[in-house]
């Protein structure tokens, strides 16, 4: 979800949903082709227990929580991974290890950086 122009911008109330189709990481309810962008920073409260796989393992993993933060990291790096979603432990999980299917509300999005104009 890096090319936030390409795709439209999740706003506070919009209902989520993690996929695995065209591209790995969050789809409207009900449009599971149409990507949404997520701000860093965003909040999002998911309606179980979040869900993921981790690398090279066939295992699913739960964590007790239903809230996480979208972040992104290793922005310098082309060829890593950025879209992660961190636990209130601070523990990370990458938006790709998502099991598919889960829902989530966007509770939080950080305000945009907006141009100061000059005096």
């Amino acid at each position: 979800m890096s090319n936030l122009g390409a795709v439209p911008l999740a706003k506070i109330g919009d209902k989520l949903v993690t996929t695995r189709s065209s591209t790995c990481g969050f789809a409207a309810v009900g449009k599971p082709d149409g990507a949404i962008s997520l701000l860093p920073g965003t909040e999002l409260a998911f309606e179980k227990d979040i869900k993921y796989y981790r690398r090279f393992s066939l295992l699913r993993f739960s964590r007790d929580y239903r809230s996480a933060k979208f972040q992104r990291f290793n922005i310098g790096k082309s060829r890593d991974e950025h879209d992660a979603l961190e636990f209130p432990d601070g523990r990370i999980v990458m938006v790709s290890e998502l099991v598919a299917g889960q829902t989530a509300t966007v509770v939080q999005v950080p305000p945009l950086a907006q141009p100061v104009s000059p005096p």
